[in-house]
């Protein structure tokens, strides 16, 4: 998932005019609940669930994360390289084991 939304940030970087299209792909993908969320509160959801949430909704949907996750979640949406990605995907990790 950090990696999806690495990948997706630099296509839509190079191609801006992506960005309008990725919105509606995931809008509609939540509107036929491919995620699953039907009657569900996603903010009840695991951290890693709802980083995968917020992510593929381009950063939208209204989830709430408390402040170590806001700071795991600022690093994956920073992610520029493979090594950062696999840097923060371990931090994710041990924060979940955490819990």
């Amino acid at each position: 998932m950090v990696e999806d939304a690495r990948i997706e940030k630099k296509v839509q970087r190079k191609y801006p005019g992506l960005r309008k299209s990725f919105a509606e792909a995931y809008k509609g993908l939540l509107k036929k609940d491919f995620f699953g969320l039907n009657g569900r509160n996603p903010n009840k959801l695991p951290f890693i669930d709802r980083l995968n949430l917020f992510t593929k909704s381009q950063y939208t949907l209204p989830i709430d994360f408390n402040e170590e996750e806001t700071k795991l979640l600022e690093k994956a949406k920073s992610t520029e390289s493979w090594e950062e990605v696999v840097k923060v995907t371990n931090e994710i990790y041990d924060h979940g084991k955490k819990l």
